[in-house]
């Protein structure tokens, strides 16, 4: 309705605005439904920040020169995104991650037994996200909120009923030795996560001793490296082996 007139506003059926005020814009697409093109040319004429697409009863579609400037940045993201989605390389199946650790031999100073420690090591991207549970040993459930940074990670999962998807990684706590780990750049659910920067984790935490933790950053991008971790209370050693499937330290 054209408050002007009192009559029906039949000219144009649909109008479409886009301006830097949302607000603004709401209120021009209101208006330009009931006044004419020319008026609306008129109006608009000196406003280089306004873009509008008019549709008249005919049919017939009614762009402002600068809404061209908007269809070329909407079919834009979609090139990006489609380069983007090119250019985002995948985990080079060529190579794999090494975790090696020795969990060090405590000998009691009370006469008391030495517990074996609660080992976690797994994987969080970027964003703090754990993608991957590469170990878990552990003896009860009860108990796997002394691995702090593990259960603040993935503690809500494995509560949400999340033990099978870790039973492949999860066992009975280790004595003293050394161990090896591998990475396949899969995640979970195993599939391959993208090539960039993860941090490994490793947490060890003994009852009636101490608690230890490292996170190392790294650079998964097909370039091989391999870093020694500072050892601590309870690993006696420990690193990380980037590295071409089938090699080995020689």
């Amino acid at each position: 309705m054209d408050p002007r007139t009192g009559k029906p506003a039949s000219a144009i059926i649909s109008a479409t605005v886009i301006g830097p005020d949302a607000s603004e814009a709401g209120a021009l697409a209101t208006s330009f439904n009931v006044l004419s093109v020319a008026e609306i040319e008129a109006l608009t004429k000196t406003r280089n920040d306004i873009a509008y697409l008019l549709i008249t009863k005919d049919g017939k579609e009614i762009r402002s020169k600068e809404w061209a400037n908007y269809e070329f940045a909407l079919n834009k993201p979609a090139t990006v995104l489609e380069k983007a989605s090119k250019a985002d390389k995948l985990w080079n199946t060529k190579y794999e991650l090494v975790v090696n650790l020795e969990i060090a031999n405590i000998e009691s100073t009370d006469g008391k037994r030495v517990r074996r420690p609660f080992v976690a090591v797994w994987i969080e991207d970027a964003a703090k996200a754990p993608v991957r549970n590469l170990a878990i040993w552990y003896n009860k459930p009860r108990w796997l909120p002394d691995l702090k940074s593990w259960n603040r990670a993935n503690g809500e999962e494995f509560k949400k009923g999340a033990e099978g998807k870790l039973s492949s990684t999860s066992s009975a706590t280790r004595g003293p030795g050394k161990y090896s780990l591998s990475w396949d750049g899969k995640d979970d659910s195993g599939k391959l996560v993208k090539a960039g920067i993860y941090t490994v984790f490793i947490e060890v935490a003994r009852e009636h001793g101490t608690y230890q933790v490292i996170a190392k950053e790294m650079k998964f991008t097909g370039s091989a490296q391999k870093v020694e971790l500072t050892p601590n209370t309870e690993l006696t050693s420990a690193s990380l082996d980037y590295r071409k499937i089938g090699t080995s330290k020689k």
